[in-house]
């Protein structure tokens, strides 16, 4: 071989070096950016995780509040149903009570009309003692 033909060899072998190199340097470029991204997913992974947790107490807890209002529906519904039985009960008492007072005018009319006869009959009979007095003497 010729002169030439070994530096072109030499400066090939020297090139083909340093493209080896660079080859690797680039691997290891990519490789390292591979490993940053296996970091990134895997905080993203762990940052899904604990908004999974939060998630979780935050469902939990709507299912507490939840709970209570189905609880105060009920309690409603009772207290409801108490009042609608106390309206019944107020209602059944004001026909007695007007009843009550109806009677007690017709007694008091009824009454008052028995007085009244009874007085009439005192003054009869007080008339008639007079006038037996008067027939007396």
């Amino acid at each position: 071989m010729n002169e030439q033909s070994n530096i072109t060899l030499e400066k090939l072998n020297e090139n083909l070096g340093k493209l080896t190199t660079t080859v690797d340097d680039l691997a290891m470029a990519v490789k390292g950016g591979f490993d940053e991204m296996s970091n990134r997913f895997n905080q993203i992974d762990n940052r899904f995780v604990q908004v999974d947790t939060k998630f979780g107490q935050v469902d939990a807890r709507f299912d507490q509040v939840d709970a209570r209002f189905d609880r105060l529906e009920d309690e409603v519904s009772d207290i409801k149903s108490e009042l609608a039985s106390i309206h019944r009960r107020i209602d059944e008492l004001d026909q007695r009570l007007e009843r009550l007072e109806k009677r007690t005018k017709e007694d008091s009319d009824v009454q008052a009309e028995d007085i009244i006869n009874y007085r009439r009959e005192i003054d009869e009979i007080k008339e008639r003692v007079r006038r037996l007095e008067m027939a007396k003497n």
